[in-house]
């Protein structure tokens, strides 16, 4: 519904209960070429760059551009320095908005002290724990990065008397509102599992990485607070509960691509690209408000009303689903028009599911990231996305035209 002119955007989406930032920060990072990996899609790099000047573009979202970056095939030292460059500008905006996409690899060590998932990078080595270790970075180092990881300095006392003087220094993405959307199960483990006990290392991550990094995310929030001997009204405790379900102390929404113990990403674009991704840049670009176009020549100009986490979240969701769905309604009716019996259908057709995990949605107050695409914006992408998705259906009618000569060929055979 349009917000009244008469209305301030900011004030009209406060009355709703809605969050609108001070200041909107990003990171953007792919990696799609590996030296010990599997390789993604080169198009991956155009679709995020695509997502990232978004973002930052004054016709678009209207990030900044100083408090954002974009890595692409990065090493872990150069991701683990532009997290460290980022919490040094964030810090200066507590009142903002951070938003993460992070599509890559994963793995995951089954058991011992380095237990765990990990975000892999284009150098990383899996020959060894040792190696791993080097050369990615841990669910636990993620989840300090995002929040913040305590450091604590001891000074010494003048004389053996003395106590001892502690301060706690913390350093992490300061924004009170984060969304960070990750993509690290590329590849599908096989069905039947056969894999030697003594190897610890598995090439994707954990089915529960996402609640597992949520968890570690609230404690470390928890922690801090009662590290800064904060009190809730009537002195309520401070526990895991209270933190997860109080928007106040920790606004947080977390997004996964699809499901890790069943599913791969949906790739039925020109691009070959994950439909994640491609829909995350859709919704920053123009998906979430084609619909309502703004005939205001001073829109794009002036202030513009906040483009909201959740309903990027409700965009992404529901059109990643309908992807999958109208992909497999273009197999089926290709695939049943070839087979001759219905117990072959069965036994041959699968469908395909791509759904995307979130958690702290539920609690989560809506908050804003960037802004709205001005008009000049939205016009532009109304057409690019036009085009798109005509070219989406070229490339699924051509891939099911070869499916179509691959049986020919195969019944001739017979």
């Amino acid at each position: 519904m349009p917000v009244p002119t008469t209305v301030p955007p900011a004030e009209a989406a406060e009355q709703q209960g809605r969050v609108i930032p001070r200041q909107s920060f990003a990171l953007v990072v792919a990696s799609y070429t590996f030296r010990n990996l599997p390789p993604l899609s080169e198009k991956t790099k155009d679709v995020a760059t695509a997502l990232f000047n978004s973002l930052v573009d004054q016709h678009f979202n209207r990030f900044s551009r100083r408090g954002s970056r974009l890595l692409l095939n990065p090493s872990v030292i150069e991701f683990q320095d532009t997290m460290k460059e980022l919490q040094k500008i964030c810090a200066e905006e507590p009142d903002s908005s951070f938003f993460m996409c992070l599509l890559t690899h994963g793995a995951r060590v089954t058991r011992g002290d380095n237990e765990g998932s990990y975000v892999l990078f284009s150098e990383t080595r899996l020959s060894s724990e040792e190696e791993l270790i080097l050369t990615a970075v841990h669910e636990r180092e993620l989840a300090e990065m995002i929040h913040g990881e305590a450091h604590y300095v001891v000074l010494q006392p003048l004389n053996a008397l003395a106590s001892l003087n502690v301060f706690v220094l913390c350093a992490g993405i300061a924004c009170k509102n984060k969304f960070v959307a990750v993509e690290l199960c590329q590849t599908q483990e096989p069905k039947e599992k056969l894999f030697d006990d003594a190897v610890t290392i598995r090439h994707r991550i954990h089915d529960q990485f996402l609640s597992h990094l949520h968890k570690q995310l609230v404690q470390l929030r928890v922690q801090e607070l009662l590290d800064s001997g904060f009190h809730l009204p009537g002195n309520a405790a401070i526990t895991k509960e209270t933190v997860q379900t109080n928007p106040k102390l920790l606004n947080l929404i977390l997004v996964e691509s699809c499901d890790v113990k069943t599913e791969v990403p949906v790739r039925a674009n020109e691009e070959n690209v994950s439909n994640f991704l491609l829909r995350l840049r859709d919704a920053f670009r123009s998906g979430v408000m084609v619909s309502s176009l703004d005939d205001d020549d001073d829109y794009q100009q002036g202030p513009r009303p906040s483009l909201f986490a959740k309903e990027v979240l409700t965009y992404v969701r529901s059109t990643v689903r309908s992807d999958a769905a109208k992909h497999n309604d273009i197999v089926h009716a290709e695939y049943t028009s070839q087979v001759r019996t219905k117990y072959e259908r069965a036994a041959e057709f699968q469908d395909i599911t791509h759904t995307p995990g979130v958690l702290g949605a539920e609690y989560a107050v809506e908050f804003g990231l960037g802004e709205t695409p001005g008009t000049q914006g939205i016009l532009h992408l109304y057409f690019v996305v036009l085009i798109s998705d005509f070219s989406r259906v070229c490339v699924q009618s051509q891939s099911h035209q070869q499916y179509h000569q691959r049986r020919q060929h195969s019944s001739r055979r017979r």
